[in-house]
């Protein structure tokens, strides 16, 4: 995997087209924090989740670096509705006519940026083995 040296807050660290295991098409955009990927099939690209909205920025030169451009562009997936996922979905699904996907489950938060709770998992630092496991 390629990448650029370290950057300054707020900026890329994009990576070429694969990932640790060497899967060509898949183009990983991020900073220290927050990533979103592409991944290109002969026909499409499609894009997972948008990073931070400063992040809108960094399309076009990930596109380029799979040889793509704007029209071979699928979809967007979200992978959750959180503003670290979302982003500039909207933006690009009003600007380029993109399909923007999430599951059901994360519909309203997408949308309103509001949504029922869900369940968070908690982790029991206790020694004591759980009831019914011995």
């Amino acid at each position: 995997m390629r990448r650029t040296a370290s950057p300054q807050a707020g900026e890329s660290t994009n990576s070429c087209a694969s990932d640790s295991r060497g899967s060509p098409g898949i183009v990983r955009m991020a900073t220290e924090f927050i990533g979103w990927y592409f991944v290109a099939e002969d026909d499409a690209v499609i894009l997972v989740d948008a990073g931070a909205p400063s992040y809108r920025s960094q399309l076009e030169p990930g596109l380029a670096q799979l040889g793509r451009n704007f029209d071979d562009v699928g979809a967007v997936v979200l992978t959750d509705g959180d503003a670290d996922h979302k982003s500039f979905a909207e933006k690009v699904r009003r600007e380029q006519d993109f399909p923007v996907h999430v599951h059901s489950a994360d519909e309203q938060l997408t949308r309103t940026g509001r949504g029922p709770n869900r369940e968070r998992a908690s982790f029991s630092t206790s020694a004591t083995p759980p009831p019914g496991s011995s």
